[in-house]
């Protein structure tokens, strides 16, 4: 994880023109990776282009520093020389003392259509979900001048965003798609497979565990697309294969309370 890039303030000589701080290529890096910046203190350039690269590239996530317990600190310094600031970068390892649950950051992708058919709709969620989108819904709405019409909404990583804003367009013919990044607060998961016997043969399904800050399972549930897969060799109905798999699910929390 890491903080918001400060990138300084002043002016930056360089290819024989001044430029403002940040400098067009490392605001550029910033910008299509839809990464966070800030000043940060003093008129200098305190971010290059290679080294905002290497951030936006090896960086998962970025916030604000939480409640960590280091276990290892390293600084690496810089050759130039700043008047009241020390010009090193620090980087901490530790465990988050409050792993409660996860978090990232995702973006959201809106637009509202009142003039396309079901099929046409159809057909874009299709889209989105195989280009990455992580979730789509459509909101029934009424719009200007009375019209029904839908709010597609995309649940995307902000690296995907431009593309899956693309294939929104594409499909749909709309002329403007909104983008809002949000936070998530995400559950601490693990994942597992289970084995069903039914009629003498044995099938596979997979299993994701949610766990609350002790590491207890507090919900476990079955991947749709193996039952799917599960039904349609066996004939047996999903409901059946549900309660079937309830027996292995609570052997699961049991073991998981021991």
């Amino acid at each position: 994880m890491s903080t918001p890039v400060a990138v300084g303030g002043g002016v930056a000589r360089f290819s024989e023109s001044t430029y403002p701080n940040p400098s067009p290529a490392t605001a550029e890096i910033l910008r299509s990776h839809r990464f966070p910046f800030e000043r940060g203190t003093g008129d200098y350039e305190l971010s290059t282009p290679t080294g905002v690269a290497l951030t936006v590239n090896l960086v998962g996530k970025y916030g604000t520093l939480g409640q960590l317990k280091a276990e290892a600190i390293g600084y690496g310094a810089g050759s130039k020389e700043f008047n009241d600031i020390a010009n090193i970068l620090r980087l901490i390892v530790g465990r988050d003392e409050n792993p409660s649950h996860g978090h990232d950051e995702v973006v959201i992708l809106e637009t509202n259509l009142d003039d396309v058919s079901g099929e046409v709709i159809g057909r874009a969620v299709e889209r989105l979900m195989a280009s990455g989108a992580r979730d789509v819904t459509i909101t029934p709405v009424f719009m200007k001048k009375n019209r029904p019409g839908q709010i597609v909404s995309v649940i995307a990583l902000k690296s995907e965003a431009e593309k899956l804003a693309g294939v929104l367009i594409e499909e749909t013919g709309t002329l403007g798609v909104r983008e809002m990044p949000v936070a998530r607060h995400i559950s601490n998961r693990t994942a597992t497979r289970i084995d069903l016997r039914i009629n003498g043969k044995i099938y596979s399904a997979g299993v994701k565990l949610s766990k609350d800050q002790a590491g207890k399972t507090v919900r476990a549930k079955l991947e749709y697309e193996d039952l799917r897969k599960i039904s349609n060799q066996t004939g047996v109905s999903l409901r059946n294969l549900q309660k079937l798999a309830r027996l292995q699910l609570d052997s699961i929390d049991k073991q998981a309370k021991q």
